[in-house]
């Protein structure tokens, strides 16, 4: 597992996750690219996507109940320092 740093435009630098799965001969089976950002909720709910079937608003403090990969779990506690250390825009 790598991790990477991309800059944002006109934002924090923000932290990207990388991972592989091989099958039995070593061969890259996936690859998956993680890239996180921070945003201040300004309205509505969440809603899923193509690629989740469900999306829910999560209180930090409750983080552990969702057995995250520790990888993921530092982005987001990185984008959480980041959010709080940036100004909001006017």
């Amino acid at each position: 597992m790598a991790t990477h740093r991309a800059p944002a435009p006109g934002g924090p630098r923000i932290p990207a996750a990388n991972d592989d799965e091989t099958n039995a001969n070593g061969r890259v089976r996936y690859h998956y690219t993680l890239v996180d950002c921070a945003a201040h909720w300004t309205a509505g709910e969440p809603v899923a996507g193509g690629d989740a079937a469900h999306a829910e608003w999560w209180p930090l403090e409750r983080l552990d109940e969702l057995e995250l990969w520790t990888e993921t779990v530092r982005v987001i506690q990185e984008a959480v320092a980041l959010a709080t250390a940036r100004p909001r825009d006017a």
